[in-house]
């Protein structure tokens, strides 16, 4: 797993809508869109940035396993 992976799968565990995210991180829900399906190559600064709008620190999205059950 790689880290879009490992935030594309928090993001998806947790139910939480792209627009909203994007919104909360602000930055474009395409730059979102773009950085998610890896058009787009993630900066320090929108990692930490989505990691606050999905409430998750940058340390446990790196260690971030799929939830099973």
């Amino acid at each position: 797993m790689n880290l879009i992976d490992n935030i594309k799968n928090v993001i998806n565990d947790r139910g939480l809508k792209k627009s909203v995210i994007a919104q909360k991180a602000g930055i474009s829900a395409v730059t979102l869109s773009h950085i998610l399906n890896e058009k787009r190559p993630i900066t320090m600064k929108a990692f930490v940035a989505i990691c606050g709008a999905i409430d998750i620190s940058p340390d446990e999205v790196l260690k971030y396993k799929i939830k099973t059950g």
